[in-house]
């Protein structure tokens, strides 16, 4: 079933932006002034609110028409009365369903087209499939009675000069140096080929989005719909046309705009990752206006530079706030991290109140993680912390010291989806689509029983896992609960709803040779209908000598969602944030505090 063009216009299926526009220009392509409508004679006016195409001579032209079905023989008639061949088809995107596994970057979806809706799957919109000849010109054209601006722009092989720096090309890839190009072709960054409207901005990143005859293009991938390809290449040229003109104006402006269009920054340890702008609404406005045929040159480069201007320059957040002490152990240094997306270097730096910040300096497009300084009053739990990035600000929230531990026990929970992009620069945190929490108690000893030699061995950790349906591989779910600091765990345990638990390495997370626990001292599982439940005894060393605990939880779900306490991970983490916490705070009645 089509949907209203308002809300595919929200989704952006074809151009974002595009087809609303066209779709209240061409009144929906259907009724008066449908196919059988002349050229010959007086044209109506032409809706200024409706977007400008921008076109390449010779190419496949897709124009979005909006949900309403046009007529079949609808007509498209260049100005001076030169008809060129035209068809309607329905495009759509078929999502994955909500419970799928999320990624860094948004899912691309499936894109199909056909000549009817029954034939496609998912949010669709009719388009028009216009065979533009190579010689084309004039300002309109006349699409289904309606008239509609038109600019034709150059494919790239000619190529405009910019007047300070002839001697840089337009076809630097948009890339850092010390990105490897076999990173670019790697899932973390495929994704951006599989989505018609934003191959443009991979192969910014790959090659540059020089040409196709170019020797340098870097192949992608391509739509198995020849509609849905022409609509990627539209795209693709509308976006080389954008670029041509930045370069031909000024080619350092060209340069920075090209880097934050497809930002990818260095995370650390090597690891980088797109960070680039999703607002594909805001992007399509930035292009219409950068190929405005009546702006002037200084008008073009003002706008670029605001653009750029209006753009966050970076991206905070709390990394972990468990896992460092000061000297006395009673308070927390969180880690917060922060990342420039940002082409110049600039002073970053963390602080609370009271206390003097060390400045560090943080280069473009990397990243840096800053300690944060204790607090003054230790008896504050959570505290606001500050993190700059030059004149950028954020306030964020991190633990300020070690979490007390009373009866019943402390509420690990809830856990939170991996990062992706869009929560990532949001600053929002998901909490995970299956329900999960543990609790870290001591557990009453039977009558007449020793206290465990260890002291660790007097406390438990019980978890708790919904699971709400499963996939076709049947995948079996697993907790692994890591112990110490972040740098030197004490220890990591795997626990699977099957009943194993084992120790891994200590410091690889997620490989290695695992050394399977006994029975007598593993966890203890038990499954349900709806849920499964462990209770695991703390290894030895978990339980620190003044009765601290550090400790991270990552729960993979039947369906291979990751999750984790007590903070979000990035895709790319092997291993969880620590959670400080103090036993000492727990006194049963006639009993000592550890």
């Amino acid at each position: 079933m089509i949907r209203s063009a308002a809300r595919f216009s929200c989704a952006g299926v074809l151009v974002a932006g595009l087809a609303a526009g066209l779709g209240a220009a061409l009144g929906g392509c259907a009724g008066g002034g449908g196919a059988g409508s002349s050229p010959a004679g007086p044209m109506p006016t032409p809706d200024l609110s409706a977007p400008r195409l921008d076109l390449v001579p010779g190419g496949v032209a897709v124009v979005p028409l909006g949900s309403a079905q046009p007529d079949e023989d609808l007509r498209c008639v260049l100005e001076g009365g030169r008809a060129i061949p035209t068809r309607v088809v329905v495009i759509a995107r078929a999502m994955p369903v909500a419970e799928s596994r999320a990624g860094w970057l948004p899912d691309a979806g499936q894109w199909t087209s056909g000549s009817a809706v029954s034939q496609v799957r998912g949010a669709a919109e009719w388009a028009a499939v216009i065979e533009t000849p190579a010689d084309a010109s004039g300002v309109w054209m006349d699409l289904a009675g309606r008239r509609v601006a038109v600019q034709w722009i150059s494919d790239g092989r000619t190529l405009p000069r910019a007047p300070h720096a002839d001697d840089d090309s337009p076809w630097k890839p948009a890339r850092d140096p010390a990105l490897p190009p076999s990173v670019v072709l790697s899932p973390r960054f495929a994704g951006e080929q599989r989505d018609p409207r934003t191959r443009w901005r991979w192969h910014l990143i790959a090659d540059g989005l020089c040409p196709e005859d170019d020797p340098g293009r870097v192949p992608s991938a391509s739509f198995e719909s020849d509609e849905v390809e022409a609509l990627a290449r539209q795209n693709e040229s509308r976006w080389r046309a954008v670029m041509l003109r930045i370069w031909g104006i000024d080619a350092d402006l060209a340069w920075r705009l090209k880097r934050r269009l497809a930002a990818v920054v260095e995370f650390g340890d090597g690891q980088f990752a797109p960070a680039w702008p999703l607002d594909l609404a805001d992007l399509e406005a930035l292009a219409s206006r950068l190929l405005d045929p009546l702006a002037k040159d200084p008008t073009i480069a003002a706008v670029a530079e605001a653009w750029l201007a209006a753009q966050p320059p970076a991206v905070a957040w709390i990394e972990d706030d468990g896992a460092i002490l000061d000297a006395s152990r009673t308070r927390v240094l969180a880690t917060a991290a922060v990342v420039s997306v940002f082409d110049r270097a600039t002073l970053a730096w963390a602080g609370v109140e009271g206390q003097t910040p060390e400045l560090r300096e943080l280069p473009p497009y990397r990243s840096l993680r800053l300690v944060v300084p204790p607090r003054v009053d230790p008896a504050v739990l959570f505290a606001p912390v500050e993190v700059h990035a030059g004149r950028w600000q954020r306030t964020l929230t991190a633990m300020s010291r070690p979490l007390p531990v009373e009866p019943p026990g402390t509420h690990l929970g809830p856990f939170a989806a991996d990062l992706t992009l869009d929560a990532w620069q949001r600053g929002e945190v998901m909490e995970a689509a299956w329900p999960a929490a543990c609790l870290l108690h001591k557990p009453a000893m039977p009558p007449g029983a020793e206290p465990p030699a260890s002291r660790s061995r007097a406390w438990e950790l019980y978890g708790e896992c919904r699971v709400l349906g499963r996939n076709a591989e049947g995948l079996a779910e697993e907790v692994r609960v890591y112990f110490g600091p972040v740098e030197r765990p004490v220890a990591v345990v795997r626990i699977s709803e099957l009943g194993e638990s084992e120790f891994l390495p200590v410091g690889v997370g997620t490989t290695g040779v695992p050394e399977l626990l006994p029975p007598a001292t593993g966890a203890q599982v038990q499954r349900g209908a709806d849920r499964w439940t462990f209770r695991l005894p703390l290894p030895p060393g978990a339980v620190e000598k003044d009765g601290l605990v550090r400790i991270g939880v990552v729960r993979m779900d039947a369906i291979g969602r990751r999750s984790s306490w007590p903070r979000a991970m990035l895709p790319w983490q092997d291993a969880p944030a620590r959670g400080a916490l103090d036993t000492r705070a727990w006194a049963s009645p006639g009993e000592q505090p550890p």
